[in-house]
């Protein structure tokens, strides 16, 4: 009985060792000027957003990083500041890449931080970084994703349409299956997540662990496949609150033809589009046309101050900030000035992306040939 009580306290040990050995995030760094005194964990592509830090004593480092959440890997960059007060950061050799090809490659500043050690050592160089030190990395698993898959932009998917769509879909599924376990893929997934369709998506999604499906860093692609469309599904209602506090239902099935302007006050080419909204607006008098402006501005009060200065005379609706990618997801865009015409249904007919001033004349097109009015 003795004997049967000791070997269960010992895997009961060397479990509580693996899996301590698994959460420990070790940081960790030689080698380096010793002008360096500290160095700061900080997010990618967000470098200002600092995580944690640690002193550099004689050109080393070694940083403990606890998060308060269950660890989960994500893209991270280590900086400094030099002697002018100026924020650098170390560059990574991409030795997987070199050791494949022969030849050196772009060094990026992005590594993923990952359960165990991951280890910077400072390569020297005879003509020096200006932007930093070029150091060699020795990390985990995720770290190698890096390497083999970024230089090639993983996640890009080219257009519908494209022949070489079909091949690099199955280039993406494939490696995910390979690689079931990487938040590194989940995350460039998510980064591409508006290239893809709905469907496209939830295939991809399933083939993913159960433990990275469930994880925080899924939540975002969960919710951007949750209100995506069907394809050939009409848009789902649109309610929003116009610029007089008021909020309206069904913006998106307002009349018989029904034209959504997306865009935000610091979106230049919107504002450039505007003269030529106003003018087709003041000739455009149809019960059965709907025009309203719907903006993506994250701060209230830059959208009035617009308001205030472009004085639109058609109804303006702001998209709260905590809405705009479920909005994004709905009507499947990235960028603006976007134009969406949908019929009473809330069906999509037409969708004009960027600016470009002949898109005037594809607008009157499509309110001729849906109201059967004539516009010069």
């Amino acid at each position: 009985m003795k004997i049967l009580l000791g070997i269960a306290l010992c895997l009961c040990w060397l479990s509580l060792c693996r899996n301590t050995h698994k959460s420990e995030v070790i940081i960790e760094g030689s080698g380096f000027d010793k002008t360096i005194k500290k160095v700061y964990l900080t997010q990618s592509p967000k470098w200002y957003v600092i995580l944690d830090s640690a002193n550099c004593i004689d050109g080393r480092f070694k940083l403990n990083y606890k998060p308060s959440t269950p660890f989960e890997p994500f893209s991270a960059t280590i900086c400094y500041y030099d002697g002018n007060n100026k924020s650098k950061s170390f560059f990574i050799r991409n030795e997987i890449l070199m050791k494949r090809d022969h030849k050196e490659h772009g060094a990026g500043s992005t590594f993923m931080v990952d359960h165990g050690t991951t280890s910077f050592t400072y390569y020297p160089v005879s003509s020096g970084r200006p932007r930093g030190p070029l150091v060699n990395i020795k990390g985990g698993r995720e770290q190698d994703l890096l390497e083999e898959y970024d230089e090639g932009d993983f996640g890009w998917i080219p257009k519908v349409g494209d022949k070489s769509r079909e091949i690099k879909f199955k280039h993406v599924v494939e490696a995910i299956k390979r690689n079931s376990f990487s938040f590194y893929f989940l995350n460039k997934i998510t980064s591409s997540r508006w290239q893809y369709s709905k469907n496209e998506l939830k295939e991809i999604f399933a083939y993913f662990d159960k433990d990275v499906q469930k994880s925080r860093s899924a939540n975002r692609l969960k919710e951007h496949i949750l209100n995506s469309p069907e394809e050939g599904e009409n848009s789902k209602s649109l309610s929003l609150t116009s610029d007089k506090g008021v909020k309206k239902e069904n913006i998106n099935r307002t009349a018989k033809l029904n034209m959504l302007i997306f865009w935000a006050s610091w979106c230049g080419p919107c504002r450039l589009e505007i003269p030529q909204l106003r003018k087709m607006h003041e000739r455009i008098k149809n019960k059965n046309f709907y025009m309203a402006s719907i903006s993506i501005d994250r701060k209230k009060k830059d959208w009035d101050i617009a308001l205030g200065q472009e004085k639109l005379n058609w109804d303006q609706f702001l998209v709260n900030e905590s809405e705009i990618d479920e909005v994004k997801a709905q009507y499947t865009f990235t960028s603006i000035p976007l134009v969406i015409f949908t019929n009473g249904d809330g069906k999509e007919l037409a969708r004009y992306i960027g600016y470009n001033e002949d898109h005037v004349n594809g607008y009157k097109k499509i309110i001729s040939d849906n109201l059967h009015i004539k516009l010069d």
